[in-house]
């Protein structure tokens, strides 16, 4: 007898114990959902989630996701209203808050400040929702997910019932189960019209149900006008954004993007006081160049405040400290020195320093260049942060200096953005909010892109090296390519048009940047007067300018101008006037010393000379090694509610 009590034991705790194994996993015991369809087409829907709760997922609640913005399967948007009537846990009310999603909105159930019980729990969640009804020629439809295919549980048992505004027999009912975009027939119609699974359904799995009727039961809703206008319209709004912004950029560079009428240009045979060949050629070009600032050394050495001096390969190792006694080391320098091209050194000449006054920009590249007591600079790449610094430090005082003589117009330009912006903003009114977002994002960044690709080939330009060109021209077509790519993977493939308007309407917020830049009136007469000086160096006979009595040509008159012509691109047709004037002179250059004076005789060779020493200055200002009826029915997943939920 004592032996059948304690066999009678052993089997009730081995029970007890596979029950609580059975309990153990977190699961959706049932899920319950009732819908009641209004006569205006709103449905309110009661959902009993009775889940099986082990303070794992699910430890102060449950959360449903509902989706409000999807796609049907032609590829348009369709969104729905959504608000929450109440929640309850087990029958009384309990705390609940929503979250908004990219796609929807989360509503969390459950008291943040308190655990769930272990054990079986039932939450109920009472919604009304809208345009979740189809209206058809010879029937209406209600296509509903009724579980939603995002759930992390396993679903034990689903139910769904219906009821209308009047009691009618269904025109047919279709039953879907399984994985989104699954035709499983894994439940019954029961007698009563509800549907009820017949299986478990698995995580991520779901039960879709598509229940029609005739007409006149409901009354379709009249959709709001902005909804349906941009439904039809939107498209041409973004056709539209570029070509509007296109006509106003037009009409407002008619109006500010031109520079102010200029005087008639008279020959100028001295430059203005105080401005520099660099800065000429900077207000003459809206820019500065490697030209800008060769022109100024040059300047620099002509005024006498430095010279400039030729090296031999030989020198220019030697003053590197390279150059030893091995024999071996003076074989290789004198081979490498006939395939060495020229070397150029500037040197400080202290002497002028204290006797002639400096201009602005003098001064700046004299402190720039040879700071820390520094009296030669070696144009080498090893120097090429001095030479940038330098540089820089002069256009900046360009574009200080320059403030008076341009304008950018950056107001009228500014204001063509809210054409964009406006288009945008009443796409999103008009329930496009996807598209607009997108677009806004698009546009702001391509724009920054488009600037940053800008300036980078700008840069690169003045090189005047072939695979960095070669580079510059294929990194904004990589560059572009990677990011329209990567905003496409973002878009329905049926809506990749957007990219075309988005790039039209960057393209044009770049160019006119630059269109509207102009010159004030200030700015033209400064312009005047380097056309003046430039048609002056530019003439290749003298005569043509007897009647504007041109000074006597002597060589300190060719000397003082070289840096002028060199920047304002006369410099041969300057030197080729005083061939003969230089030969018949002897003419001995102070600022410049190099190994065979005697073939800077000529003007033509000085203007070699000239362009030797800027493309030296170029390569030494570049750090070494920079080079219709349902559509979609017949799947699980598809149709209106849907979404999942999980625990909290």
């Amino acid at each position: 007898m004592k032996s059948f009590h304690r066999l009678f034991l052993l089997i009730f705790l081995f029970l007890i114990f596979l029950t609580n194994s059975a309990g153990a996993e977190e699961v959706i015991l049932s899920f319950s959902s009732y819908a009641t369809v209004k006569v205006d087409a709103s449905l309110e829907v009661r959902e009993d989630i009775t889940v099986w709760a082990e303070g794992k997922q699910i430890q102060r609640g449950i959360y449903r996701d509902f989706p409000t913005i999807y796609r049907d399967t032609s590829g348009k948007i369709v969104r729905v209203g959504f608000f929450v009537k109440g929640a309850l846990l087990n029958g009384k009310k309990v705390p609940y808050r929503t979250e908004s999603r990219s796609n929807g909105v989360r509503i969390y159930l459950g008291d943040p400040n308190r655990r769930v019980p272990f054990g079986e729990q039932t939450y109920s969640l009472i919604y009304v929702t809208t345009g979740q009804v189809g209206f058809y020629e010879k029937h209406d439809e209600l296509y509903w997910n009724v579980t939603g295919n995002d759930w992390g549980f396993p679903i034990r048992k689903v139910r769904f019932s219906i009821s209308l505004p009047q009691k009618v027999s269904f025109s047919s009912v279709d039953i879907y189960t399984g994985y989104q975009g699954a035709t499983g027939k894994d439940a019954q119609l029961l007698s009563d019209g509800s549907v009820q699974t017949t299986r478990s359904l698995a995580p991520r799995e779901g039960l879709t149900v598509a229940y029609t009727w005739p007409k006149g039961i409901v009354t379709p809703p009249n959709p709001l006008l902005r909804y349906t206008f941009f439904d039809r319209y939107g498209i041409w709004f973004f056709i539209g954004a570029p070509l509007l912004l296109l006509a106003y950029y037009a009409a407002a560079w008619h109006r500010w993007g031109n520079d102010p009428p200029r005087k008639p240009v008279i020959p100028l045979f001295t430059p203005t006081k105080g401005i520099g060949p660099g800065f000429m050629r900077y207000v003459k070009r809206l820019g500065m160049d490697n030209a800008c600032f060769t022109a100024e050394i040059l300047n620099l050495a002509v005024r006498g405040f430095i010279v400039i001096e030729e090296l031999t390969f030989e020198e220019s190792v030697k003053r590197l400290g390279l150059l030893g006694n091995s024999d071996l080391m003076k074989k290789v320098v004198s081979f490498s020195s006939s395939l060495a091209g020229k070397r150029y050194s500037l040197k400080l000449n202290q002497e002028q320093l204290s006797r002639k006054k400096r201009s602005i920009e003098e001064d700046i590249l004299i402190s720039a260049l040879f700071d820390e007591g520094r009296i030669e600079l070696l144009l080498r790449q090893n120097n090429h942060k001095i030479l940038s610094r330098a540089r820089t430090k002069l256009l900046k005082y360009y574009r200080q200096a320059a403030k008076p003589l341009f304008s950018k117009n950056t107001l009228p330009w500014a204001a063509g953005f809210i054409i964009p912006a406006i288009i945008y903003l009443l796409l999103g009114w008009g329930g496009q909010a996807e598209m607009a977002v997108f677009s806004v994002a698009g546009t702001f960044i391509f724009s920054i892109v488009g600037s940053v690709i800008l300036s980078v080939w700008n840069i690169w330009r003045e090189r005047g090296q072939i695979m960095k060109k070669i580079f510059a021209t294929l990194f904004p077509i990589l560059f572009f390519a990677g990011i329209a790519q990567f905003f496409f993977l973002g878009l329905n493939k049926k809506s990749w048009y957007i990219l075309i308007p988005i790039l039209a309407t960057v393209v044009m917020i770049l160019l006119f940047r630059k269109l509207m830049t102009i010159r004030s009136e200030k700015g033209n007469d400064v312009l005047g007067e380097v056309d003046g000086l430039a048609m002056y160096m530019g003439t290749a006979e003298r005569y043509r300018l007897e009647m504007f009595h041109p000074p006597q040509e002597t060589p300190e008159i060719f000397e003082r101008l070289l840096p002028y012509a060199f920047a304002l691109d006369t410099a041969d047709t300057w030197a080729n006037r005083f061939d003969s004037i230089l030969q018949e002179s002897d003419y001995h250059p102070e600022w410049y010393t190099g190994t065979d004076i005697s073939d800077l005789y000529t003007g033509r060779a000085m203007a070699n000379m000239a362009s030797s020493i800027a493309s030296s200055i170029a390569s030494a200002s570049v750090a070494p090694g920079s080079k219709s009826g349902s559509g979609g029915r017949g799947l699980s997943g598809g149709g209106g509610g849907g979404g999942g939920g999980g625990g909290w």
